[in-house]
């Protein structure tokens, strides 16, 4: 139950990264006290709204039933895993996978925009330094159209975790 909570947060962080990574401020990273790991600007703001939403929808509250409910299903000193087959194991990565791409895809395609502007303006100006235009421009266009799709990142991280409550209670066995 605690690897789907930390997958789902991972899927977060990988959209975080990937979006760090098209705005070019990958060099811009700081130690992650949680992971022990460098961790870039985005992905740390991303895993703050993240956090926030997931207590905003009252997520926690399920988490803490759901834990409540394992001493139920599974008696202290006994388990079996409820996930039956590796293939839905790999059901569970892939939907958490191709939510936290679906994060970052609204910001990505924004920045792909900006990117075809600045190749249109480079061959139509050649006169104009691109790579020093084009850095400020990238970086500010990627954090105005993080600011613009905030609501999209909310809708985006309910569903991820609406993923997550369904994974996380199949991860219960039946009860006896």
């Amino acid at each position: 139950m605690g690897w789907v909570l930390t997958t789902a947060f991972a899927a977060v962080q990988a959209a975080g990264e990937l979006v760090t990574g098209e705005m070019g401020l990958n060099l811009s990273a700081m130690l992650d006290p949680m992971t022990g790991n460098r961790s870039t600007v985005v992905a740390t703001l991303y895993q703050t709204i993240a956090g926030l939403i997931f207590v905003g929808i009252g997520a926690h509250r399920w988490v803490v039933a759901g834990l409540a409910r394992s001493f139920e299903r599974i008696p202290v000193g006994s388990f079996s895993l409820g996930i039956e087959s590796p293939s839905q194991l790999v059901l569970v990565v892939t939907r958490f996978m191709e939510a936290g791409l679906s994060l970052a895809a609204p910001v990505l395609v924004a920045m792909f925009v900006v990117t075809l502007l600045l190749g249109v303006v480079s061959r139509a100006v050649p006169q104009l330094n691109i790579l020093d235009t084009g850095y400020a421009l990238r970086v500010g266009a990627a954090f105005g159209s993080l600011i613009l799709l905030l609501p999209a990142l909310r809708i985006g991280l309910e569903s991820l975790f609406e993923v997550a409550r369904s994974a996380y209670f199949e991860a219960l066995p039946a009860s006896h």
